[in-house]
């Protein structure tokens, strides 16, 4: 069995670029994204599991952990990077927007958690959560 790391956003940005150095030390790397195609290519550049579909779905990250040990992988990480932003003031945003933001960035990392725990328990795996720049303005 090889180390296996589920990704979050592993369909570009920082997610893509997590999982082609995981990819280049052997590790087999799950990804999770809204967008099929782009999860798709980087899966075939890293020989890794594409996973579409969203990350603050509890059923759905139950299903791709699934997905990724059933491939040969033994779960050790957990990498965090989906994100969301929009950008106005207090005053031009809609509630929509706001819990779309929060589903994003807390909802989904929290899910994500909870569905990989049991085996990074297990295999004495870690956790990576990541932030942008924005995250230090408002």
């Amino acid at each position: 069995m090889r180390p296996a790391a589920l990704i979050t956003g592993g369909g570009s940005g920082i997610g893509a670029a997590v999982a082609r150095v995981l990819a280049s030390e052997g590790w087999l790397v799950g990804l999770i994204g809204r967008r099929a195609e782009p999860l798709t290519q980087v899966a075939a550049e890293t020989g890794g599991v594409a996973l579409p579909g969203d990350a603050a779905d509890a059923d759905h990250l139950a299903t791709a952990v699934a997905q990724l040990t059933q491939a040969g992988g033994t779960l050790l990480g957990l990498v965090c990077c989906a994100g969301s932003g929009k950008s106005g003031t207090a005053l031009s945003q809609t509630l929509e927007g706001w819990d779309g933001v929060l589903r994003t960035n807390l909802t989904a990392p929290f899910l994500a958690a909870q569905a990989c725990l049991p085996e990074l328990i297990t295999n004495s795996g870690s956790i990576v959560i990541v932030s942008s720049l924005a995250g230090l303005r408002a």
